[in-house]
């Protein structure tokens, strides 16, 4: 609107800038080297025009970036960036350019370059949803807010607090500590096969808060996860809607419940746990952990996190607590070849200390290990 307003006193021709690019990733592809690839922003005549060029921005720590790297040609869709030191971290964001401007930046990335030999983790953001009811709500006291002798409701509009689409950064440093390299990537590369599940053996996938509207797992994702899991993956996914989005009593299709009760091995059995805790159960993978996940500068409320049933030889491994009810994870280990997979109705990103969320992963990771003990006979990590 702005831009129209004033280009009625302007004149000229008037070009909007471009949406932001989608399908973005970030990959490794040798021991100096990353590719960051995307698709071209969607122009449906609602958003803006066409891009013509783009702005690849890199940064150490996720959320100062700088770097620009330019690409030209709205159909260049791919940047390699060398000389890079082996075992680096780095995080990179695309913009799309045209004569009106620039867009708005993609997700961000994490990749970090592995030592020979190692196969990196691929992480992948499924947390698109940004809406007014992941606002936070709050009132004011009394006589506040112009009207005396009453108190006023509102909402305040904090992107960083609902969805900031930089929560890889959180996944990289956790997955760091644990000496891992990974790439990362948009859900959609998964959904349209820009990138194959099948070149990764462990997929770290986040979904937030995503829930009916936009889809935890859409039809074409739910094929490609059943893939990668039948042919012996390991799977960390983490989000406080999958299971209401993918079992509840009515919305969801029979598809739908048939992958979450059987690729997922986790069934639907409440909306709300009414905590921001939960404790490890024991001899589990999570036994003597305290899961926290009250909202805090860096992360957004997880207010609805689904009570969880394992489902089909899975193992519930923490439940809430302090007030709340229900199971919040569940891991399963079997399958022929053998899969194993961890559910949790706790977003990872929320937990609320960088020193809990390396713990949680690092023991993920070694539950993801080959040599690592049957859940089922019992087993105690730490």
């Amino acid at each position: 609107a702005t831009i129209r307003y004033f280009n009625e006193f302007g004149g000229g021709p008037l070009t909007m800038p471009p949406e932001p690019p989608t399908h973005v990733a970030a990959r490794a592809t040798g021991q100096d080297r990353v590719v960051i690839s995307w698709r071209e922003p969607v122009v449906d005549g609602i958003g803006g025009d066409a891009a013509t060029g783009y702005v690849v921005y890199q940064s150490h720590n996720g959320y100062g970036f700088g770097t620009p790297r330019l690409v030209a040609g709205g159909q260049t869709r791919s940047l390699e960036i060398t000389g890079l030191a082996p075992g680096a971290t780095l995080f990179f964001r695309v913009a799309a350019t045209n004569p009106g401007g620039e867009s708005l930046p993609s997700e961000t990335l994490a990749v970090r370059i592995p030592p020979a030999g190692q196969r990196p983790v691929l992480i992948v953001n499924g947390f698109d949803r940004l809406n007014r009811t992941m606002n936070i709500r709050e009132t004011s006291p009394t006589g506040i807010g112009g009207v005396s002798g009453t108190s006023q409701t509102y909402d305040r509009v904090i992107p960083r607090r609902s969805n900031s689409y930089d929560y890889s950064v959180l996944y990289a440093r956790a997955a760091e500590v644990s000496g891992r390299a990974f790439d990362s990537c948009a859900n959609e590369c998964i959904e349209a096969g820009d990138v194959s599940l099948s070149a990764y053996s462990i997929v770290l996938w986040m979904l937030g808060e995503e829930s009916t509207q936009e889809e935890t797992f859409s039809a074409a994702e739910q094929l490609r996860v059943a893939e990668f899991l039948d042919a012996g993956g390991c799977l960390l996914v983490s989000g406080s809607e999958i299971a209401w989005d993918l079992g509840r009593a009515s919305g969801p299709t029979d598809a739908d419940r048939a992958f979450l009760r059987d690729s997922l091995r986790v069934e639907y059995a409440g909306d709300d746990a009414g905590s921001y805790f939960a404790i490890g159960a024991a001899d589990t993978l999570f036994s003597g952990l305290s899961l926290s996940f009250a909202p805090t500068f860096i992360t957004y409320d997880a207010d609805y996190p689904d009570q969880l049933t394992p489902s089909g030889g899975s193992v519930a491994c923490a439940a809430y607590s302090a007030g709340g009810t229900g199971t919040a994870a569940v891991a399963y280990r079997g399958g022929t070849p053998e899969r194993r997979i961890v559910v949790m109705g706790i977003p990872f990103e929320t937990l609320d200390t960088a020193a809990l969320r390396a713990d949680t992963l690092a023991r993920i990771f070694e539950f993801f290990a080959p040599d690592s003990p049957d859940p089922i006979n019992g087993w105690m990590l730490y």
